[in-house]
């Protein structure tokens, strides 16, 4: 039987992917590097708002979901300052 937390975990992960969408459109269509730099920033908060709690059931699932968010969110600023700082 699964835990009754794996769907709400699930979800709010997936609210947060979506939420990334227009940063990354953002990234990709707007001016360089000013558009990259935002979405950058946009798109690392929301990741890092989106960590959720491991506690209580369902704190397994939680733990490898706010990892990937982490990750995320490195990547975001990585990306924002490898392609947008001036060479």
């Amino acid at each position: 039987m699964s835990d009754i937390t794996t769907g709400p975990r699930l979800r709010r992960f997936a609210v947060v992917q979506l939420l990334q969408v227009p940063f990354l459109l953002l990234a990709l269509a707007g001016s360089w590097p000013v558009a990259l730099l935002v979405a950058a920033l946009g798109g690392s908060a929301v990741c890092a708002g989106g960590t959720d709690s491991t506690r209580g059931p369902g704190g397994t699932l939680a733990r490898w979901l706010n990892r990937v968010l982490v990750l995320q969110a490195i990547a975001w600023i990585t990306a924002a300052f490898v392609l947008g700082l001036p060479s």
